[in-house]
Formats: structure tokens, sequence, C-alpha cells
């Protein structure tokens, strides 16, 4: 009994142990690992023992572990910032080459602007320099021809002088039984009768005058010149072939006005003048007949007096009666007095023998019905100053905000040699292009793109330049731009009250165009606005009209300007 319960204590005894045999294995396998942990990081020097200060002694294990503890963090630590200083580095060398890689194509965009810009600025001092260089040919060319306009002035001057004083001569009565100094008192009538005609008409043409007084054209054109410089007559004579009298008195109310109101626009001076010049003929010049048929009698009635005329003057010569000096004739001033007679009274019969007011015999034989004549009078209305009509706004303004761009297809011929191969032929063609601002900001050095796209030839193109300087005639097949010349800027609507002589510009193309024969037409790829901040859509023609084409260009601001 007392074995069995030896054994139990014994077995509870090995039981016991087991755990604390296991601890103390743990512990001792853990010191150790902390030992060889510590001399592989750091070297451990010889430890000397002395003799004196066992306190020293004791407290020398615990300070060299936690000096091993310390080193071994410190070298922990130091391992630590070596990893992260080599991530680090990594991180900045990436950065820094992101950075340089920006700041090398900020420089490249930078270089590339500044190419840009100089290459601008280049195309512009250039362009400058060439319309300087048109300015100064220009301005010598007028100054070389209004030279020769004096010089010329002067030597038609003296010829009209010396033909003034012939002038009295070439009007001559052939009247019997006249003197010298009837013939000059006749020749003062036809003067004055010819400048009175003038001012009673106010605006006539030159050839109805010349018809009137028998005269050629250029004839009157120098009488008026002559009459004018003697100070007889004033007036203006325009491009149509007319001459519109203006007193002295009408031209200083003009010129009144003017003073009074300082700056005058054309349009407004030219609406003001019809109410300072009258240009309506003379009431006794004008004779209204509202009756067809008597205004038809009267016709017939004046027929039948010119040919009785014509046969009784014939009648007489033929067989001697009197001689022939005694028939009327256009140079005579009797028949124009006869002439006037007829046209401002009724008719009334002759008798065998008419006399003038100054006694001569005029005509013999029959009875000469003398009826009223009614002559053709032109009335001019009020124009102004250039005596053209105001230029028509092309189709489709009215519906534009912007830069309204377009280009007509006007005319052509076939030019020579004339050949078989249609490719090969050449046409002349005429063409016009317009620039309208019709938006609220004024257009600084318009620039129109015209693509030509037929082999084109420039000849000419009033009212603008090429921009890449070329002479004329001037291949563009590959299609040009156009700068205005004179005009070179387009003002608003609002700043010139609708003045559409500056808001606008035309350019008349004159060319050569090959290959494309009729009903075929050569018509540009297309026409755009080329100045900075302007976007111009594609071009279209209008309607069904192949002939037109036309395009509305806009002005954006936050647009990149190259």
């Amino acid at each position: 009994m007392e074995e069995f319960f030896v054994l139990i204590l014994s077995m509870l005894l090995v039981v016991a142990l087991i755990p604390f045999y296991l601890w103390k294995r743990r512990q001792d396998s853990r010191s150790q690992d902390e030992q060889q942990q510590q001399e592989r990081q750091v070297p451990r020097g010889e430890t000397v023992v002395r003799a004196t200060g066992t306190r020293r002694m004791r407290r020398r294990p615990a300070a060299g572990a936690s000096s091993s503890r310390n080193v071994a963090a410190t070298v922990e630590d130091a391992g630590d910032e070596s990893d992260g200083e080599g991530v680090d580095g990594a991180y900045s060398e990436a950065k820094a080459s992101k950075k340089e890689k920006k700041r090398q194509e900020r420089e490249a965009q930078r270089q590339a602007e500044e190419a840009a810009r100089e290459s601008r600025l280049t195309k512009q001092d250039r362009y400058a320099d060439m319309r300087r260089k048109k300015d100064e040919e220009r301005e010598a060319k007028e100054r070389m021809l209004e030279e020769e306009a004096k010089a010329r002035q002067v030597k038609e001057e003296e010829a009209a002088a010396l033909e003034f004083d012939k002038w009295k001569g070439e009007f001559s009565v052939d009247a019997e039984g006249s003197t010298g100094n009837d013939l000059q008192d006749g020749s003062q009538d036809l003067l004055s009768d010819f400048v009175e005609y003038i001012k009673k008409h106010k605006c006539l043409p030159l050839e109805d005058l010349a018809a009137e007084f028998k005269l050629r054209t250029q004839e009157c054109i120098n009488r008026i010149t002559s009459l004018e410089s003697m100070g007889r007559l004033s007036g203006v004579m325009d491009d149509r072939g007319k001459y519109i009298y203006i007193s002295q008195e009408e031209m200083k109310a003009v010129a009144d006005y003017i003073k009074r109101h300082g700056r005058v626009s054309i349009s407004h001076l030219a609406s003001k003048s019809n109410q300072f010049i009258d240009l309506e003929p003379k009431a006794q010049f004008v004779e209204e007949i509202s009756n067809a048929e008597e205004l038809a009698m009267y016709k017939r009635e004046e027929n039948d007096m010119k040919q009785s005329m014509r046969r009784q003057r014939n009648a007489v010569i033929l067989h001697g009666k009197i001689p022939a000096a005694t028939t009327l004739s256009f140079s005579s001033p009797h028949f124009l007095v006869e002439k006037k007679k007829k046209s401002f009274f009724p008719c009334k019969k002759l008798g065998n023998e008419s006399k003038s007011r100054d006694g001569d015999s005029l005509a013999s034989g029959n009875a000469i019905s003398r009826c009223i004549t009614i002559y053709p009078f032109h009335v001019c209305h009020g124009q102004t100053d250039d005596y053209t009509d105001p230029a028509a706004p092309p189709p489709g303004l009215d519906e534009c905000n912007g830069i309204f761009l377009t280009y007509t297809f006007t005319s052509r011929e076939k030019e020579y040699p004339k050949v078989k191969n249609a490719s090969a032929q050449a046409w002349a063609f005429k063409s016009l292009a317009t620039i309208t601002n019709t938006g609220k900001d004024e257009l600084k050095g318009w620039q129109m793109f015209v693509g030509f796209q037929h082999k084109e030839i420039l000849v000419s193109a009033s009212g603008a330049i090429i921009v890449d300087g070329d002479d004329f005639p001037a291949e563009v097949g590959n299609g040009t731009i156009f700068a205005g010349n004179p005009q070179t800027d387009l003002k608003t609507a609002i700043e010139t009250a609708g003045d559409f002589t500056q808001i606008s510009a035309q350019i008349e193309i004159t060319g050569s165009v090959f290959g494309i024969k009729p009903p075929g037409v050569p018509m540009p790829k297309n026409i755009k606005l080329v100045n900075d901040g302007y976007k111009c859509p594609k071009a279209t023609l209008k309607g069904n009209n192949p002939n037109v084409l036309m395009v509305i260009c806009f002005f954006f601001s936050n647009m990149k300007v190259a």
C-alpha cells in the first residue's frame, strides 16, 4: 500500500517537473538566440575583470545588456533610415525627371511660339514695306499724272482761248444783204441763246445740246469750258455725258451750309443739296399736252410743214427765184428764233412771204403751217457729288451679323489661241469679291483668302493687293490672299451711320482660267477671312445660283493665335 502511494507521488512529481523543464529550456534557448544576435550585430570586446569594485562588477552585466539593446536599436534604426533613404531617393529622381521633362516641353513650346511670333512679325513687316512701296509708287504716279494734267490743261486753255476767238464766225447767217456787223450781232445773239438754253434747262445731255445747235459734242464741251473760264457759266460735267448748271447763289448756299455744320457726310449733303439746288427746267420750257390725238395732230402737221418747206426751198433754188443765201439753215440765228416761236405759240398760217423780226425775207411760196413742236427735256433729280448710284448690298447681307464674304463670277470670253483641246483652252474671266463688316467691331487690316483651283492667272485686282507680293500677272492656281488697298480697314455701321462705302470693300478681279468651258463655272473651292481671331465655316453657293459663293465669319476672343 505504501509502495503504491509512493509511486503515485513520484508520478505526480514527474508530471510537475515536466512544465518546469520545458520553461527552463525555452528560457535558455531565448537567451542563446539574443546572445548570438548581439554577437552578429556588434562584436563584443574582451571583458577584463578587475579586482576592485565588486559593485561595479555586479552592475556590468545589466549595463552590457542595456547597451547591447541600445546598439541593436540604433543599428535597426539605421537600417530603417537607409531603406527609407533609398526609397526617397528613387522617388525624388522620378519627380526631378518629370519636372525636367515638363520644363523642356515648356521651353520647346515657348521657342515655337517665339518662332511663330517672329514669322508673323516678319510677314507683317514685309507686307507693310510692300504696301509702303506701293503707296510711294502710286503717289509718284499720281504726281506725274497731275503734272501732265496741269500741262495739258494749260494747253487746252490756250487752244480754247484761240478757238473761242474764232467761235463767233462759226455760226453764220445766210441772208441776202447781210453785212459783217449783222453776222457779229447774230453770233452774239447765238452765244446768248447758247448760255440761256443751258441755264433754263439746268441739266441736259451734251448730245442733245450739240444736236440743238448743230455742233459736235466735243465742240460743245470746249464751248462750255470756255464760258466757264469767262465766268458766264458755272456747273459740273459728269461722266455720263450730262452738264448740270449750278448758279453762283446755289453754290454759295451749299458752301454756307457746310461752313455752318462743319463735318457733313456725303449722303447727308446730297440730300440737303436737293433743297439748295433746283435741277428742274424752267416752266416756259415745259409744255404739257394731255390730249393724245392733239399731240399726234401736231406731229403730223409739223412733218407736213417740214416737207412743204423742203419742197418750197428746192423749187425756189432750182428755178432761181431767190439766191440760195436766203434759204433757212440750222446755222441761222433767225431760224433759231423762228424755231423758238414755233415751240411756244399755237399753229398759225403764214402768207406767201414770211418775215423775221429783223424784216428779212425767209421764204416765198404757198402758205406754210407752223405748229407747236414738242422737244424732249431731261430732268435731273438730286444726286450725290460723284453722280453714281449708291452701291446695293450683296444678297443675303440682311441676315448677317459678322464679316460677310462673297465671290461672284460675272463673265468670261474665249482667248487666243483657240485650240480644240478643252483642257488647254484659255478663257478671260471677270469676278467680283466683296467683304462687308456687319458686326459691332471694326475690322483692322482685312485679309481675304480665295481658293482658286483652275490654274488661274490674275491680270488685275482693283481694290486689293496680293499679300504674297507677286506682281501681275500672277499664278494663283493654289489660292491666294488679298489685302485691302487703299481701304485696309472696315468700320462698323454704327460709327458710320450705315455708310456702305466705309463698311465694305470690293475686289474687281480680271484674269485667265484654263480647262472649264461653258456651262461649267470656274468657281474657287473656298473663301474665308484669315485675320487672327476669326473663324469661318465652309463657303456655300447661294441657292441654285452656281455663280455666287458666300460665307459669314465670326470673331472669337478666346481663340489661340498661332
